[in-house]
C-alpha cells in the first residue's frame, strides 16, 4: 500500500476483507477493525486471531456493517474487494461508515469473474462507486503483487487519497 507504519496514528481504521492474518496490523498506534465474514471459520481452522489483542474483529459482510454512521477515520483493503457479493452495496456501506474526510487506500485485483471472485472491476467502475472519497485517485497499476504475478489482462491497482500527485 506504500504507506508508512504511522500513516493512521490515532485513527480508527477499517480493514475490509482482512482475512486470517490482517494486513492492517502493520500500522502502528491505530485502532484496527478487521472486517471479514469468514473470521469464525479462520478461528475454527486455528488461525491465532486472539493474539491480536488490540484488534477488533467484525464478522459482518461488507454490504452490511453493524457500526454507526461516520465511525471510521480510514478504510483500507488489500486484494479483497473483488470477493464481495455486491460491490455497489459495499461502496454505499463504506461511505456510510466513513467519516467525510476519511483516509482511503485500496489494493484491487482486476480480473475476469470467477466463482470465488465474482467481481469484474475496472477503473471506470471503481471510480464511479468510490468517487465519494475526497481526493481519490488511481495511484498505480502493476502485474506483481505481494504474493504473485498476473498476466492475461489481469492487474493490481492501488487507489488512494493519501499519496502525493
Amino acid at each position: 500500500m506504500r504507506l508508512s507504519p504511522n500513516a493512521f496514528s490515532g485513527k480508527k481504521v477499517l480493514d475490509v476483507g482482512a482475512g486470517p492474518v490482517p494486513s492492517g496490523t502493520c500500522f502502528d498506534d491505530c485502532r484496527l477493525f478487521c472486517l471479514d465474514p469468514l473470521n469464525p471459520v479462520y478461528r475454527m481452522l486455528g488461525f491465532p486471531q486472539d493474539l491480536y489483542a488490540d484488534v477488533v474483529f467484525i464478522n459482518d459482510p461488507a454490504e452490511q456493517i453493524f457500526v454507526e454512521d461516520c465511525f471510521f477515520d480510514a478504510i483500507i483493503s488489500v486484494n479483497a474487494i473483488d470477493h464481495v457479493d455486491c460491490l455497489e452495496k459495499v461502496a454505499k456501506e463504506l461511505r456510510r461508515v466513513a467519516k467525510p474526510d476519511c483516509r482511503f487506500a485500496m489494493h484491487v485485483h482486476y480480473h475476469k469473474a470467477t466463482v470465488y471472485e465474482p467481481m469484474e472491476i475496472d477503473d471506470e467502475m471503481f471510480y464511479r462507486l468510490f468517487s465519494w472519497v475526497v481526493g481519490l485517485r488511481k495511484v498505480d497499476s502493476y502485474l506483481d503483487s505481494y504474493s504473485r504475478s498476473v498476466s492475461g489482462g489481469e492487474k493490481f491497482v492501488l487507489w488512494s487519497n493519501m499519496h502525493p500527485r
